[in-house]
Parts: structure tokens; C-alpha cells; sequence
């Protein structure tokens, strides 16, 4: 399992915890955007199991502009945001 601490620079982005994608550069988070920004229908039940599969939510249109923003930033991971940390699945 690979955990990013997230660091300062992701700080303005960073929301506390949900299912995001993260731009990781020098074994830090340095941007991210949470999924259900984008894509509204997208949850999570009391299990943690989201609604959707993986391939759907990155497959879907609506995180194409939000993710190329992030490409120039760092390696591009999909996982989980919380306590400061970012836990790829």
C-alpha cells in the first residue's frame, strides 16, 4: 500500500477525507481533487464501497480538464484523502 503524507503545498486544495485524485511529487501530495466535485452522483456507503467502479470514475468526461491540470505537477494516483495523508488504491 502506498501512503503520501499531503503536504503544504496541497494545503489550498485539501478538504479533509473522500476519494481523490492526487498529483504526488518528491513522495508528497502537491494538488488534488476530490471525485464527487466532478462527478455529484458519486458517494460512499458506511462500508467505504463506493457507488461506482474505479475504471467508471476515471474513465468518466468530467475529470478529463481536472485531471490534466494536475499531470505537470507530479505522478497521478487515485485513492482515498484523510488525516492529512493520501492512500492510493
Amino acid at each position: 500500500m502506498q501512503v503520501f503524507k499531503v503536504g503544504d503545498a496541497a494545503d489550498r486544495f485539501y478538504k479533509g477525507s473522500g476519494h481523490a485524485v492526487a498529483a504526488v511529487k518528491n513522495g508528497e501530495v502537491v494538488d488534488l481533487i476530490y471525485i464527487q466535485d466532478f462527478i455529484k452522483e458519486f458517494n460512499v456507503d458506511e462500508n467505504g464501497k463506493p457507488n461506482m467502479p474505479l475504471p467508471a470514475v476515471v474513465a468518466d468526461p468530467r475529470l478529463i480538464v481536472p485531471v490534466n491540470s494536475l499531470i505537470p505537477q507530479g505522478k497521478i494516483f487515485y485513492g482515498i484523502a484523510g488525516a492529512r495523508e493520501f492512500v492510493v488504491l
